[in-house]
């Protein structure tokens, strides 16, 4: 088989017949009788291509040049390339553009738009913004023609991002909130017009706002390394910031106060990247000062997401979590 898995077609209806041999493995299939299990037939087809693509997944699962959520990862890519044949992506398109997120894959929001634009059916895709930035009723709008059917139109506003407690969220929620507008109204309207291309896949996107935020694996892009403090990286604003000691005033002064006591910032027990993104999340959102430090937090381990932590090992998100709770005691936040 080359490099493109080709497309899988179920069978046309529900009857089953038995293998005379599973391509998968050394065991014979014996099975004879209506009653026993059997593989399905058109299952006989996609073993047959997975066993075929198997020197091609090993050798890319190799190459530093796929997303790093499938390097050294063959499986991934066999089972990644079935889905996007599903779905009428060629391999190198379902490597980009499938992400596993709290257990299931999705699809980032610009091969959603590229599945539906490929079906046979697709007329049309329109997406604005109406409304004054970022008002309550600013909002994206979609509107998907499909040959044949009426015209399927969603609108998503400030409003419902906020009702969904998406709206100012730590990270593209904050960074791109138009840009995210759109893609949630986007997903909606194609899901609904394109049901039967999309096949039961979700957006990346939308998945990623579902609690538990777990991203098993993350294919659109690399994720940057973390970087862990130095003693130089101390003369950074938030380190100085974090600082709980407090200087107590001289002796000689009539009126001296006496030291202000901090609490001390709770010891860390669990260093996922869940637990980092919950602790970010509550600074960030509980003051501008919270925010203001919660940014230079980021600056300093040179990451625009904390879900980058994904690539760090425990001791770094450790001392990512210290410089949180710091920040978080500093300015009053409940630990």
């Amino acid at each position: 088989m080359s490099a493109e898995l080709g497309p899988i077609t179920p069978p046309r209806n529900d009857h089953f017949t038995p293998l005379p041999e599973d391509p998968m493995s050394t065991t014979p299939n014996t099975s004879t009788t209506a009653l026993s299990v059997s593989t399905p037939a058109w299952t006989a087809g996609i073993y047959g291509q997975l066993e075929a693509a198997k020197p091609v997944a090993e050798m890319l699962a190799k190459s530093e040049l796929v997303p790093k959520g499938f390097q050294n990862k063959p499986n991934d890519i066999l089972i990644a390339g079935a889905m996007g044949a599903r779905l009428g992506l060629d391999l190198f398109s379902s490597l980009a553009g499938i992400a596993v997120v709290n257990g299931r894959a999705t699809l980032w929001g610009d091969a959603l738009m590229a599945v539906c634009m490929n079906h046979p059916a697709f007329e049309d895709c329109i997406e604005e913004v109406v409304g004054k930035p970022y008002e309550d009723d600013f909002a994206a709008v979609c509107t998907v023609k499909r040959k044949g059917r009426a015209p399927k139109t969603v609108r998503f506003s400030v409003i419902e991002a906020k009702e969904a407690s998406l709206w100012k969220k730590a990270g593209p929620w904050t960074n791109t909130p138009q840009r995210m507008l759109t893609l949630r109204a986007r997903a909606f309207a194609l899901r609904g017009a394109f049901a039967d291309a999309l096949a039961g896949f979700n957006s990346r996107e939308e998945m990623e706002d579902t609690e538990p935020r777990e991203v098993e694996a993350t294919v659109h892009a690399e994720p940057k390394p973390a970087k862990r403090r130095t003693v130089e990286a101390t003369a950074d604003a938030v380190i100085a910031a974090a600082k709980v000691e407090t200087e107590p005033a001289p002796a000689d002064h009539p009126e001296a106060p006496l030291p202000e006591t901090k609490a001390e910032p709770a010891p860390v027990k669990d260093t996922s990247v869940p637990a980092c993104q919950a602790a970010f999340g509550k600074l960030w959102k509980f003051s501008e000062d919270g925010k203001k430090s919660a940014v230079e937090i980021l600056k300093l381990w040179k990451i625009e997401r904390v879900a980058e932590l994904e690539a760090s090992d425990d001791e770094d998100r450790a001392e990512f979590l210290l410089a949180v709770s710091n920040a978080s005691v500093r300015i009053g936040v409940a630990q």
